[in-house]
């Protein structure tokens, strides 16, 4: 019989190593949404998540991760006029 594969120990360095690659796939779809729905480029589409996550005070993976689940930023970017603030 095989035994189930258990996660690695949290702080060990293949943790971290797979929290790494799941919050790159994270930002990696979010970004993608991001230039879908703005047309923008991917370095834009980064910008944006940098400043929602400064602007939130969250980590930026997080924003990602919302992002990538909802399709939707977690506040308004869009200003008064209808454009992305520079």
């Amino acid at each position: 019989m095989l035994s189930p594969v258990s996660e690695p120990a949290e702080g060990t360095g293949e943790h971290h190593l797979r929290e790494a690659l799941v919050h790159r796939t994270d930002i990696g779809i979010a970004m993608g949404v991001l230039m879908e729905r703005f047309q923008v480029d991917r370095d834009t589409a980064f910008v944006i998540l940098r400043r929602v996550s400064q602007g939130e005070n969250r980590k930026l993976h997080l924003i990602a991760a919302e992002v990538a689940a909802t399709g939707q930023l977690p506040r308004p970017l869009i200003d008064g006029n209808g454009s992305l603030p520079s």
